[in-house]
């Protein structure tokens, strides 16, 4: 019943079970595999699967071999070869990519349920889009050999159930796009809108449109984000201290935890998650793959206009939106009948209502309770898969809760640290009482209760006693140099030799702390102050700014001695 590329593989791994089980096992562990494989199950004691295994065939052809089992010795000799958590039995199907991935992250390759025919459409679906996915993913052609191709042109009509679009052609044709093989993943919604004019490439014997090439280049897309635009980004990858972002399909770029909030101690995967559309100020423009691009959340303030995202194709919608609610995840369970159970009052009707010959009454007896403790065992039965089924609604909406909470955590930080940077700002003004004037008149001792406050705010009460303040002196020319170079904010100064006494200044890769050396040469000696031994270290103070500012210290021991505040080219000490 199934078929790909090799049909004989399918029909003996139906006729002659362990032996061709582990042939397929084989398959798709070989790291040589160039097509993705769909694997369907059947659920045991079914006739067939409740997934549409004809739909499948139809929809990936030539792209991706598929395979049929039945649940039993062969699903269970083909789990014993594949990694743990990659297996499919019980009506279930996967896809398993040419990426290897799948065997050490089961996700790259997810199982997709169908615990009766309701279900069986959805999961379909998901594998067709699986499938094509796949295909996108290893870069393998889409087109079919020997199809009959025509250029047309025509509107959309109906955006369809899954990731389909609806075109009716100037010539009066129908025929459909599919998502899948232009963005897999990406909502039909992102790329197509209803009323829009869309051109491509016609398989006819597929009634299906390929219109890649009317993508618009990114470079073209993204021509509009000027440097100080905010703009929209969706995460691809994330851990506790970068993120990966993407603009537009392909344009990437890493954003690392210190351009996303100013405490040094959060973790980025409390503040947001993988897929989550997000407001980002553009640092830098870059390329076209990514690269010299760089994006900040740290000063986006709320009541900013956000950029519209680019369509993908001409005339389409925003690739990218904010999500405003999170959809309602329903609890039933669709394609499960209740079963009423049988009444022992009903019972004794029934058996009252017997007739014939003891011997007959008796078999006929038996064969009424078989046939109720059957019915008993599929009421358990289908009571187990509602359960399962509530329980998976019931931990989409814990997702989407903890999803909310980490967007509602980042948000609450971000005020907070715009208002960390008013009182910054208030204080670099001068640092003065509500009359106006300064707190000391003695500027050292201004400027070491500036560095105290910044403390006090930077680091938490907790690693207060891990973190605590070192000895700190002023070099004879760092106060003068302090008020002498323009265009740095004192707050900044302050919240950098907090990180210095600290050691913080060590972690933070945003710093860029190294010693000074004595020439340009990888190979120049550090700076070394002979009467002391003090070794000279240099951290940035502003980065990608005309003349980036650079703050200049000396160590020795657990002491720190300030220097000077210096241009980015004045290697002087």
């Amino acid at each position: 019943m199934a078929r790909g590329r090799d049909d004989s593989r399918a029909r003996d791994v139906h006729k002659e079970g362990r032996l061709t089980t582990n042939g397929l096992a084989d398959h798709l562990l070989d790291p040589k595999r160039s097509t993705p494989v769909v694997v369907i199950t059947m659920a045991a004691g079914q006739p067939g699967p409740y997934i549409d295994v004809e739909a499948i065939l139809d929809a990936v052809n030539e792209l991706a071999e598929v395979y049929l089992l039945p649940t039993g010795r062969i699903t269970f000799a083909l789990s014993d070869r594949l990694p743990e958590r990659t297996q499919v039995y019980g009506g279930a199907g996967r896809v398993y990519p040419v990426d290897n991935t799948w065997q050490s992250d089961p996700y790259a390759a997810p199982l997709r349920f169908a615990f009766g025919p309701a279900q069986g459409p959805v999961a379909t679906g998901k594998l067709i889009a699986d499938a094509l996915g796949s295909v996108h993913a290893a870069g393998l052609s889409t087109k079919r050999a020997g199809a009959t191709v025509q250029q047309v042109e025509g509107k959309v009509e109906a955006l369809l159930a899954g990731s389909r679009a609806w075109v009716r052609t100037v010539a009066g044709g129908d025929a459909t796009i599919w998502q899948d093989l232009l963005f897999p993943g990406l909502p039909i919604d992102r790329a197509f809108q209803v009323g829009m004019q869309i051109s491509g490439s016609l398989d006819v014997e597929q009634s299906r449109i390929d219109v890649s090439a009317s993508l618009r280049k990114s470079g073209d897309a993204l021509a509009g984000y000027a440097v100080g635009a905010v703009v929209l980004g969706r995460v691809l990858t994330l851990d506790d201290i970068a993120a990966v972002v993407e603009l537009y399909p392909g344009v990437r770029t890493g954003m690392s935890a210190t351009e996303v909030t100013g405490n040094p101690i959060d973790h980025l995967t409390t503040l947001m998650t993988v897929d989550e559309v997000l407001p980002v100020r553009v640092v830098a423009r870059g390329g076209h793959d990514g690269r010299g691009w760089r994006l900040s959340m740290l000063d986006v303030e709320d009541s900013e206009p956000i950029l519209a995202s680019p369509s993908l194709l001409p005339g389409g919608p925003p690739w990218l939106v904010m999500a405003d609610v999170a959809p309602e995840i329903s609890t039933a369970v669709p394609g499960i009948e209740p079963v009423e159970r049988i009444r022992p009052s009903e019972q004794s009707e029934q058996t009252e209502q017997l007739e014939g010959p003891l011997i007959v009454a008796e078999l006929e007896g038996q064969l009424l309770r078989s046939q109720t403790s059957a019915q008993a065992v599929q009421i358990e039965r289908d009571a187990f898969r509602g359960q399962t089924s509530e329980l998976h609604a019931r931990v989409q909406r814990l997702q989407l809760s903890a999803k909310k909470a980490r967007t509602d955590l980042r948000n609450e930080k971000q005020k907070s640290q715009q208002l960390v940077k008013q009182l910054k700002s208030a204080k670099a003004e001068g640092s003065e009482d509500s009359n106006g004037s300064l707190l000391f008149k003695d500027p050292e001792k201004q400027f070491r209760f500036d560095v105290d406050v910044a403390y006090a705010h930077r680091i938490s009460a907790e690693d207060k006693e891990i973190r605590p303040l070192r000895e700190l002196r002023l070099g004879p020319d760092f106060l003068t140099s302090l008020t002498s170079i323009e265009g740095i904010d004192r707050g900044k100064v302050f919240d950098v030799v907090a990180d210095i006494l600290t050691d913080l200044v060590t972690e933070l890769g945003s710093r860029d702390l190294h010693p000074l050396r004595e020439g340009k040469g990888s190979a120049a000696r550090d700076v070394i102050r002979h009467s002391d031994g003090a070794r000279c270290m240099r951290v940035a103070l502003q980065q990608r700014t005309p003349s980036a500012r650079r703050l200049h210290y000396w160590k020795v021991g657990d002491t720190i001695e300030l220097s000077r505040v210096v241009k980015h080219d004045d290697m002087t000490p």
